[in-house]
């Protein structure tokens, strides 16, 4: 079988309407069917429901008879490489992107079809079409810039969020640590300090050892009053719920237009120009190519100016017999308004610079006003937001993650530096204590 694999298509009306009640249905491992026809008939359309293109894959024979089928995505497998007669030949749209979407039917010793195995995720955007034949599906299928566009964005969505659940689960594994470190250095503080009362009470009939113990008994509560450990931690929860649920990290608009900004990339220049002059309708100005810088080795260009068409100034022209008898109206004003983007080294086109403001009104045509935005614009733009949100969201776990672990250094050399006195002041007491013992 070649690139164009066999197609399965509805063949009767009868078929059809055998099908009618399953219409919901999905595949699931042990699903019966009368015949092979049969079950090729429901997978195509589930297919064509879901937003895919069935393909009939290898069979399996035995005895000159179909025992066991496939029926797969049409983007299953990969294209295989092949010379080109000419260079300048246009190269065919990729078609095939591995996709393991698929299910196997076997007959049984009775005759029916039953369904061995289902799998059912797609790596690549499912398209629902509304148009029925086969050719249409076809065009929907093949991915132009915005379907890789939304599986760019995908891909870097689902890197943040698993970015902001690793930082997350480390916060709070820190200020789990924290809580039980400070409740067991509650209780050995409240050692220490029952043991100090327990000192006291036994040398109340010497007045020299009782006012050094109260000295010292007075010294630790209020060593101990003053670390407040857990005051420090209810402080710290409520720092971190107020930085994730006050709406500073949290971005919940929605911008109708994408912007430029700096830093932001793209695959190709062609993909540069292509979205400034979008941008630049949408906004309601007119997009002109400005000058590029070309390397001195090869010739190739690796920056190029976007701007306004209303960048610069007209340069008044003289006819042959004198000046200009109805001179055209100047559409140059000097607009500032412009992007510039760079090659990188990785071969992408990088947004270095975005100067935003024009010196004349802005014009929005009736025709961008009825411009209405299709399905995948819209996904662009709301994987485009919640991108943006997981990013600020990602931040907020860090910063956090950071401030407590600097909270948690110094509050410990603190600690270590009381820890030290108190033990200095326990020895002075035992010695005191020693001493007394050898005078009596």
């Amino acid at each position: 079988m070649g690139e164009e694999d066999e197609m399965i298509e509805s063949s009767t009306s009868k078929e059809l309407v055998e099908f009618e009640g399953d219409a919901n249905y999905e595949p699931y491992i042990g699903m019966e069917f009368e015949s092979e026809e049969a079950a090729k008939l429901f997978y195509d359309a589930y297919a064509t429901r879901m937003g895919f293109v069935m393909r009939v894959d290898r069979r399996s024979l035995r005895d000159g008879k179909v025992i066991c089928r496939r029926l797969v995505c049409n983007k299953e497998g990969f294209r295989k490489s092949k010379p080109t007669k000419s260079e300048n030949r246009k190269p065919k749209v990729i078609t095939r992107e591995g996709c393991k979407a698929m299910i196997m039917v076997k007959q049984e010793k009775s005759g029916k079809w039953v369904v061995s195995r289902f799998v059912e995720e797609h790596n690549h955007p499912l398209v629902i079409s509304s148009g029925n034949n086969r050719r249409t599906w076809l065009l929907a299928q093949t991915p132009d810039d915005k379907d890789r566009k939304i599986q760019e964005l995908s891909t870097a969505l689902q890197r943040e969020k698993k970015r902001s659940a690793s930082y997350q689960e480390q916060l709070v594994i820190v200020l789990k640590d924290v809580e039980e470190h400070t409740q067991h250095l509650s209780r050995k503080i409240e050692d220490i300090v029952q043991n100090v009362r327990d000192i006291e009470c036994t040398k109340v009939s010497l007045k020299k050892k009782e006012d050094c113990n109260l000295g010292f008994s007075n010294l630790i509560f209020s060593e101990v009053k003053s670390m407040d450990l857990e005051t420090r931690l209810d402080d710290g929860f409520g720092a971190l719920d107020c930085s994730l649920d006050g709406g500073e990290f949290i971005d919940c608009e929605e911008d109708a237009i994408l912007e430029p900004y700096e830093g932001m990339e793209f695959e190709s220049e062609d993909a540069a120009k292509a979205f400034y002059d979008d941008y630049a309708r949408r906004v309601g100005f007119i997009m002109r190519v400005m000058s590029c810088r070309r390397s001195e080795v090869d010739g190739r260009i690796l920056s190029r100016r976007l701007g306004c068409n209303k960048e610069g100034h007209c340069v008044s022209i003289r006819g042959k017999h004198g000046p200009v008898r109805k001179p055209r109206t100047s559409t140059r004003e000097g607009c500032k308004a412009m992007i510039l983007v760079k090659i990188e080294k990785s071969g992408k086109w990088v947004v270095t610079r975005f100067v935003k403001d024009h010196n004349h009104p802005l014009e929005v045509s009736a025709r961008e006003c009825r411009h209405t935005m299709d399905e995948k614009d819209k996904k662009i733009q709301e994987l485009t937001a919640e991108l943006r949100r997981k990013k600020r969201l990602c931040a907020a776990y860090r910063e956090q993650l950071r401030t407590f672990m600097k909270d948690v250094e110094e509050h410990n050399e603190q600690l270590s530096t009381k820890v030290q006195i108190i033990v200095s002041n326990m020895r002075d007491v035992e010695s005191e204590d020693q001493e007394l013992s050898q005078h009596r």
